[in-house]
């Protein structure tokens, strides 16, 4: 078996009764619109992205979701936020350790909702930046933050304690 057969492995690790997980996420913003994903049936929305591979940087890792997710190649990205993120999810704790990059360069894409490429069930879609408190975005956070993430080009870190 080759390298390039054998399965990802992802840094997504049940440590007792705790679960360790590294995810690399990208915030693509469109004509004051951002895009955002869900799983069918879900209430809540979440950026692209997924989880990063054994070996793989957190930039690789975010480039290589969006065009698995997407089809689309992304640009230069700028690394906006470091979430750690702390506490409860379907009743077993958490420890989650969150990449955000801005996308500078905008892919194409299309202008109303699409689907995921790849994840079935999860299709993506485009919302306007002035009413994003209006959403239930995972991690909660993130529409908090996405004015400051968006507009400094200094690098955040924020620890969180889900309820």
């Amino acid at each position: 078996m080759t390298a390039q057969s054998e399965p990802r492995l992802d840094l997504d690790v049940h440590l007792g009764a705790i679960r360790l997980s590294a995810r690399a996420a990208i915030l693509v913003v469109r004509d004051h619109h951002i895009l955002l994903n869900r799983f069918d049936g879900a209430t809540f929305w979440f950026t692209p992205g997924g989880r990063i591979g054994v070996g793989e940087s957190s930039e690789q890792a975010a480039r290589r979701e969006f065009s698995e997710e997407t089809g689309a190649a992304l640009g230069e990205l700028r690394l906006a936020l470091v979430a750690e993120i702390f506490g409860q999810m379907n009743g077993q704790g958490i420890h989650f350790l969150e990449f955000y990059y801005v996308a500078t360069e905008i892919p194409e894409l299309p202008s109303g909702g699409f689907p995921n490429a790849t994840d079935q069930g999860v299709s993506f879609d485009w919302f306007p930046l002035d009413s994003i408190q209006e959403l239930d975005i995972q991690p909660p956070l993130l529409a908090q933050m996405l004015p400051s993430l968006l507009a400094s080009s200094e690098v955040q870190h924020v620890v969180h304690q889900r309820q």
